[in-house]
């Protein structure tokens, strides 16, 4: 097979996967798509391996807007990086990631507002975002296409981290700066209401916190735990206390543990996210002097999104348990040549979660293995988890789906025993 015709299969069988995946894929000569009415053709898997046979120079793209359910923000500039930043305010999430030859594009997760803003793409001081509202076609080139003699690739690949959800105030600043605005246009109940008094209640409240609603709902009550234990309000403060931020820039991370805390809370667990608007707020209060976002507001729906997002409670100990018997189990043979002690504890972890694994199989992100083995960058561990597939000593069994929020699947293949 010649290195063209190898090249053109991998763009073909990344089309493929994408459309598996969900995207609208887009076919393209260089960036143009090549069918009239891309902004809304599916494309069979069939027509998609004809159109590669006929034209294996094709890449392979993406429509961006509610048929994806995505958005993508490209970063080709000092100055697009800025403004992304300032977007974010300081705290952009991660989130899936590739890199063209101008630069990072970040996929983000659609949100229904942008509507509002009626284009395909829109410019936000400099940061191009790809946004595809109101039916109008916005689309780019995903990874491996190639224009230019450079080929695109994936920094945060989709099998490792969902596009992350934009909060409510990112999607506050896009309509602001395509004039428009929630209070106008995507929620006209709220003006009626404020008219009547029903929100502000006659006082400025937006930066008002109702530290006396969070003593009201806990300081006398006991939540009932389990038949042993109860939680109560000075429980409620320690817990709250871990989750605070020490400097600006933490606020995303911590209200994400804040919501692992209280999950690990079974009573407090159980309870839908908006029962703990008191909790959050007394978390907000304290968190202030750290914090660059003032406003409890941005909090509130960002715990909200986090609450939803979280997977593993605070103190689970399960996967700590398994890292232990793993490191007590030593080396495996098959692991002793690497000279990193990070990467041989990676086998020894793999290979406990397959002597453990009722189904013949374990699930593994890079980001959980890059947090077990001690390594800053979760790219190390999805570099080193595909070199021990590569080296036969494991096998991807299924990739990492944004659809079901799995991680990506694997099997051991060296000897559980010894």
């Amino acid at each position: 097979m010649s290195t063209a015709t190898a090249t053109a299969t991998v763009r073909r069988d990344a089309a493929l996967d994408y459309r598996e995946r969900g995207f609208p894929i887009t076919l393209c000569d260089g960036k143009e798509p090549i069918s009239k009415g891309w902004q809304n053709k599916t494309w069979t898997p069939k027509e998609i391996i004809q159109a590669f046979r006929h034209r294996p120079q094709l890449n392979v793209g993406s429509v961006w807007g509610p048929r994806a359910g995505l958005i993508d923000m490209e970063c080709d500039n000092k100055q697009a990086e800025a403004s992304l930043l300032e977007l974010f305010e300081g705290n952009c999430p991660v989130t899936a990631t590739f890199r063209s030859a101008r630069g990072p594009h970040r996929l983000f997760a659609w949100d229904a507002a942008l509507e509002q803003i009626g284009k395909a793409k829109m410019d936000y001081n400099g940061l191009e975002i790809f946004i595809g509202a109101n039916g109008l076609g916005a689309q780019t080139l995903l990874p491996p296409s190639t224009t230019d003699g450079f080929t695109r690739t994936w920094l945060v690949p989709l099998e490792d981290c969902d596009p992350a959800p934009l909060p409510e105030s990112v999607v506050r600043r896009l309509l602001s700066s395509s004039r428009a605005t929630l209070l106008e246009t995507a929620r006209p109940k709220m003006a009626a209401i404020a008219a009547a008094g029903a929100l502000t209640g006659g006082t400025d409240t937006e930066d008002t916190v109702d530290t006396g609603g969070f003593r009201r709902l806990l300081g006398n009550t006991n939540l009932p735990v389990s038949s042993e234990s109860s939680v109560s309000y000075p429980d409620i403060e320690a817990l709250v206390r871990r989750s605070l931020p020490s400097a600006a820039g933490q606020r995303h991370r911590k209200i994400f543990e804040l919501a692992r805390e209280l999950k690990a809370v079974p009573s407090l667990a159980a309870a839908p996210a908006v029962s703990h608007r008191a909790i959050v707020q007394r978390w907000h209060e304290l968190a202030l002097p750290a914090i660059s976002t003032k406003p409890f507001e941005d909090s509130w729906f960002d715990f909200l999104d986090a609450w939803d997002r979280v997977r593993k409670a605070k103190g689970e100990s399960l996967i700590d348990e398994i890292v232990g018997r793993a490191i007590a189990a030593g080396v495996p043979e098959e692991a002793k040549h690497y000279s990193r002690p990070e990467l041989r504890l990676l086998v020894a972890i793999c290979r406990q979660l397959q002597r453990e694994s009722k189904s013949g199989t374990f699930f593994l992100s890079c980001y959980t293995a890059a947090e077990l083995i001690g390594v800053d960058d979760h790219r190390t561990a999805w570099r080193w988890l595909g070199g021990l597939c590569k080296e036969g000593i494991l096998e991807l069994v299924t990739k990492g789906m944004i659809k079901n929020h799995r991680a990506s699947e694997y099997r051991y293949l060296g000897p559980l025993e010894g």
